[in-house]
């Protein structure tokens, strides 16, 4: 998460929490992100929008303008540390994680850094190869690599350990814990990589229990060349170097100048690099060695493995809410279609397509309550709900809704095929069937034979999902689900009614009967009316 630090020419200081992908910045509370109370900041002064993991800052027409480096500029990208200043205020973006937070530079790799492969067995493998005859040196490599073995042993048992870990925060906490048993490292820090949008952001900083906090300020400040080469490249780097680091004159942190080496490995998932490993000691006294970045190196392997179990798992227990959430109105099978392909579903803002629906419901039912037990209309409803929707589903519908005594299905939404009518129309005779041998089933109970009207219309309709944030649902919205409404109400028991646009879609397959002298309530253009002969 990105905010800005601004402090004013008293020394007072203010953080501003960026909070989505532009802010604007002025004098204005009504038109302005972050408020600047000063007559020279202009109602509407600059504007910060995000850009390929920097912020864009642009002057938006000020009068006293935005400056950077003391030079007026109108536009230019800002990264993590950089400053600027409107008018009396002087501001500085900065990358966070909780109290702490990240700083980058420029500072290029000097010759004090090495740079190797991320397996830890290839360096003294190699060391082996060139001894040949020097059977001390090659005892003495021999027991290093033993010792070598024992460590990644240790670290594999801890990687089992951790694969059951499936909190994201909670692996990157067990991480950083185990970096500060491995090694001498005083800080450390994991940091993921975004690769769209071309950002390392931080996600956990944390100091050794027994590292003066206080000197540190909260504050890492990482060399941008360094982590993006570690993250393109792959590689494991170690470093000693102060002389070329520009936060040796930061005079500002105490910690900062006494930086003396630090690491930095790659975290590499199965698919991508997913962040890196940051470890750094201050002061001169037993700088980090080869053996320190091997060990690192190994911590990276297991941590990759942990994060990417921790994503899968993450990713499935959505998959499983999504699962849940779609099984209550779409068949597996197409439940299946979006989870593999959720791009393709179309859905949000609503969709204009064809689509046949069907509305069926339990004819005179309210007579039925009005008499009955509740106990024994709760049983009769859920039995008929439950039936029906398995036909529905059966026939790759779409269960729109419940309607007390009926329901509501979609035959061609959210994707649609030529052969939607058709699909209606036999799950509507399947449903007619079925409920005979459900009122076989309710008789054997002592409870009276339920009867059904389905009515079924094709036209083009509005889909999507509609409603509030706390709660949506997925429907259908135009004139031809108000023809399918009023077919079902006039319906009989028994009686599945149709209109023209379904007939002319099934293309004969189906006995037909013409039906006139309904009364289609609130329908002017009354198409004609056909009854399914089954």
């Amino acid at each position: 998460m990105f905010k800005l630090l601004i402090t004013d020419t008293h020394g007072n200081s203010f953080e501003f929490p960026i909070e989505k992908p532009e802010i604007t910045i002025g004098r204005n509370p009504a038109r302005s992100d972050l408020v600047l109370s000063s007559k020279q900041v202009s109602v509407q002064h600059a504007s910060l929008k995000l850009q390929n993991g920097c912020y864009l800052l642009k002057d938006l027409n000020s009068t006293n303008g935005i400056y950077v480096n003391k030079k007026r500029v109108n536009e230019c990208l800002i990264s993590a540390g950089d400053k600027f200043s409107i008018a009396n205020f002087i501001l500085q973006l900065i990358n966070t994680v909780g109290d702490a937070y990240v700083t980058y530079h420029e500072t290029p790799i000097s010759q004090y850094s090495q740079v190797r492969g991320t397996s830890v067995f290839n360096n003294l493998l190699e060391a082996l190869q060139d001894v040949p005859q020097q059977i001390d040196k090659r005892l003495e490599l021999e027991t290093k690599l033993q010792e070598k073995v024992q460590t990644i042993e240790m670290l594999y048992a801890f990687g089992k350990t951790l694969s059951s870990v499936f909190d994201i925060d909670k692996v990157f906490s067990e991480i950083v814990d185990l970096c500060f048993k491995l090694t001498s490292a005083e800080r450390c820090a994991m940091l993921s990589w975004d690769e769209i949008n071309n950002l390392v952001e931080p996600r956990l900083i944390s100091f050794h229990p027994d590292f003066n906090q206080s000197l540190a300020k909260h504050t890492l400040s990482l060399s941008r060349t360094i982590t993006q080469k570690v993250i393109t490249d792959k590689v494991a780097l170690i470093s000693e170097d102060i002389q070329l680091d520009e936060r040796f004159n930061a005079a500002d942190s105490i910690a900062c100048q006494n930086i003396h080496s630090l690491m930095c490995v790659p975290l590499i998932g199965k698919q991508r690099v997913l962040g890196v490993i940051y470890a750094d000691k201050l002061g001169i006294a037993n700088p980090f060695t080869l053996d320190d970045l091997d060990l690192l190196t190994a911590v990276a392997a297991q941590a990759a493995i942990a994060i990417d179990n921790a994503f899968a798992y993450d990713q499935l227990a959505q998959e499983a809410i999504l699962r849940a959430n779609y099984q209550r109105f779409l068949p597996n099978q197409v439940v299946d279609l979006i989870l593999q392909s959720p791009d393709q579903l179309g859905i949000g803002d609503g969709l204009t397509q064809t689509v046949t629906v069907l509305f069926a419901s339990i004819k005179d039912f309210n007579v039925f309550v009005e008499k009955g037990d509740p106990e024994i209309v709760i049983y009769i409803l859920n039995r008929f709900l439950s039936t029906m929707t398995e036909i529905i589903f059966a026939y790759q519908g779409t269960l729109d809704k419940f309607l007390g005594d009926g329901l509501m299905a979609l035959f061609g939404a959210p994707y649609q095929s030529n052969q939607d009518s058709f699909n209606a129309v036999n799950a509507a005779i399947t449903m007619q069937r079925q409920l005979y041998l459900l009122n076989q089933d309710l008789q054997s109970y002592g409870i009276d034979p339920i009867e059904i009207g389905i009515g079924i219309n094709m036209g083009e309709v509005v889909v999507g999902y509609i409603g509030s944030e706390m709660r949506m649902d997925y429907t259908a919205i135009g004139n031809a689900v108000n023809l399918a409404a009023r077919l079902m109400q006039q319906s009989r028991g028994q009686q599945i009614l149709i209109s023209e646009s379904v007939s002319l879609q099934t293309d004969e397959a189906f006995s037909l009967v013409p039906v006139a002298g309904l009364n289609l309530k609130g329908v002017t253009d009354v198409p004609n009316i056909f009854q399914v002969v089954y």
